[in-house]
């Protein structure tokens, strides 16, 4: 009996070692295959995700079964702990790869639309602009000027809507930055029209060409103002220059050595 006990003593220790390195390897093999679930996922299609989803689901289980049924010996080891929270990590790193490549494919698909819906609103906006400008030639259509700008206002909204659904799918997806850049300089000239159509009205004949020869006085000012001021710079500038030159001429005569 001694001896048997002598020798549970000596080889239990070296089972459980044997045991716990064992699970280590298993472990860690369950680590690398649930990892190996977040390769190359920011190219994956919404297949491959949905592929992805179903074998990390299928690990879940498996690990699940695989701690219940050795829970004692690996909260006993240190090691198997370690592993355990590694695998914990790497399932959410994986889990929120393949929602961000979800999101950004879902917001991809609403730029998209979004993009050929503004795009297709620039020539209509040009025939809007001309259209408002004609009515407000006469004064029978001023009524017929304001419809179309208030419904002008309605459709430019839906246009602001569908920009910013799209700068906010640039900001998730950074491939589409370019795209988004493009889309920028479209809506400025949109939102640059819709300005334009909204301040139109109707006005005397009289009325326009006070205003247009108003508005030619106002840039001859603005031009005369900068002319004048470079005239003055300039002149600012070569006084500066003469005054150098002769405090030079000055210097010189007073360094030289009086003539007898």
């Amino acid at each position: 009996m001694r001896r048997i006990a002598l020798l549970t003593v000596i080889l239990l220790p070296a089972l459980v070692y044997g045991q716990n390195r064992e699970m280590e390897h298993r472990m860690n093999s369950f680590v690398s295959d649930v990892a190996s679930l977040g390769d190359n996922l920011e190219n994956a299609s919404k297949a491959q995700l949905d592929r992805t989803s179903r074998s990390l689901s299928l690990f879940d289980v498996k690990w699940s079964e695989y701690l219940q049924n050795n829970y004692e010996a690996i909260v006993a080891d240190n090691n198997l702990i370690s592993i355990m929270d590694e695998f914990e990590e790497t399932r959410t790193a994986v889990r929120n790869s393949i929602e961000l490549r979800k999101a950004q494919i879902e917001k991809t698909e609403q730029f998209i639309k979004s993009e050929q819906f503004v795009s297709s609103q620039l020539g209509q906006y040009r025939d809007l602009k001309d259209k408002a400008f004609k009515l407000s030639l006469v004064k029978q259509g001023a009524d017929a000027l304001e419809k179309l700008k208030a419904k002008e206002k309605l459709d430019f909204a839906d246009i602001e809507n569908a920009y910013q659904t799209a700068k906010e799918a640039a900001e998730i997806n950074p491939r589409i930055k370019d795209r988004m850049d493009s889309l920028q300089g479209l809506f400025v000239e949109i939102q640059t029209i819709s300005g334009e159509i909204q301040k139109m009205e109707f006005k005397p004949l009289m009325t326009r060409i006070k205003d247009y020869l108003m508005s030619i006085a106002a840039v001859s000012v603005i031009m005369m103002f900068f002319i004048f001021l470079g005239t003055y710079i300039k002149s600012i500038k070569s006084a500066k220059e003469s005054a150098e030159k002769m405090k030079q001429l000055l210097n010189k005569g007073e360094n030289e050595p009086p003539v007898i």
